[in-house]
């Protein structure tokens, strides 16, 4: 698990993590632990998420994702190049990245003769970052971004939304992150759990109500309808038991048509 914070529908959160990755506990996934919740200035809106030009269509999405998350693809593939001259568009990137390179790794960009930088923070997807047919520093194969990696950033991404435009820290459990004792007790208070696939047109932006979660204030304010997600109802009904961690392995759409294995939940304070 990681603490960190987030900010969509004009919002801004916070969030920083150090930790380091041992073999997971479930289907060979990597787990990320942090030992306390730092915080660092996030702003991502809801309007950046769902109509920036880095992920608003598929064509610009499929090219993000079957490429490694590194600046000489990015900069390489002219439909990639081009979106990131859409502020929003970086302002996702920030956050794509932040979820799927690990504390440590970055990327520089130079998009239109200005440069910009990005931070891992999260390691949701590390090979990602590495060259397809190389390896990276921990040895792992570079890689494109295949469905598990999609599914893990895009809820990782959903999870840092933020409606309130406040800085909130947040702690946020599953998709193979996993939290260390005393942030578990500095964070016992369930916020909501988010899942879905922002790389795909339209955006697929799900959350689930935990027990005693009637409304999803962070992210949606006032009223669940009209939010940049949509509610499957309570994640007892669509993503069955919650772990001893307080996140769930496998969630669904209402209708349970549509299945996903990533996703996060989030605590507060």
């Amino acid at each position: 698990m990681r603490t960190f914070q987030l900010a969509p529908v004009a919002a801004v959160l916070a969030f920083s993590l150090t930790g380091c990755f041992v073999p997971g506990l479930e289907d060979g996934e990597d787990v990320a632990s942090a030992t306390q919740a730092d915080e660092s200035t996030n702003s991502l809106t809801a309007n950046s998420l769902t109509a920036n030009s880095l992920t608003a269509n598929s064509l610009t999405a499929n090219s993000l994702t079957a490429n490694s998350l590194t600046a000489n693809s990015l900069t390489a593939n002219s439909l990639t190049a081009n979106a990131l001259t859409d502020p929003a568009a970086r302002t996702v990137l920030k956050y794509i990245v932040g979820c799927a390179l690990p504390a440590g790794q970055s990327i520089d960009v130079v998009i239109s003769g200005t440069s910009y930088h990005y931070d891992g923070q999260l390691g949701l997807a590390p090979s990602w970052g590495v060259d397809q047919g190389s390896s990276g520093d921990n040895g792992e194969r570079g890689s494109a971004c295949d469905g598990k990696c999609i599914e893990a950033v895009s809820a990782c991404v959903l999870a840092r939304v933020n409606h309130l435009g406040q800085t909130v820290p947040i702690s946020v459990r599953g998709a193979g992150l996993t939290a260390a004792p005393s942030e578990a007790s500095a964070y016992p208070n369930v916020d909501g759990t988010y899942y879905g696939n922002i790389f795909t047109s339209p955006q697929i932006r799900y959350a689930c109500l935990p027990p005693g979660v009637t409304q999803l204030t962070r992210v949606c304010g006032s009223s669940l309808s009209g939010c940049v997600v949509t509610s499957q109802g309570p994640c007892e009904q669509v993503c069955g038991k919650v772990k001893s961690d307080g996140s769930y392995k496998h969630c669904s759409d209402a209708s349970a048509s549509a299945k996903f294995d990533r996703s996060i939940s989030v605590y507060l304070q």
